[in-house]
């Protein structure tokens, strides 16, 4: 359990970090619902990007099986 709250502890230090980063590059106009939209965007991206890569995995898997017959 201590192991689950020192985790959790870390993580909201790294979003922490990540908010006092965006302020800084952007200037103090930056709110924290636009960090969360950055990063709701930076997740759906992700989301994207692994879904492609499944995607030419199984080309790949596929023309493989079809040379290899």
């Amino acid at each position: 359990m201590a192991s689950d709250h020192s985790v959790l502890e870390a993580q909201v230090y790294r979003l922490l970090q990540l908010f006092d980063d965006l302020r800084q590059y952007f200037g103090s106009t930056i709110s924290p619902t636009e960090v969360f939209s950055v990063a709701d965007l930076l997740v759906d991206l992700h989301e994207i990007a692994n879904a492609t890569l499944e995607v030419i995995s199984l080309s790949v898997t596929t023309l493989i099986d079809a040379a290899a017959e």
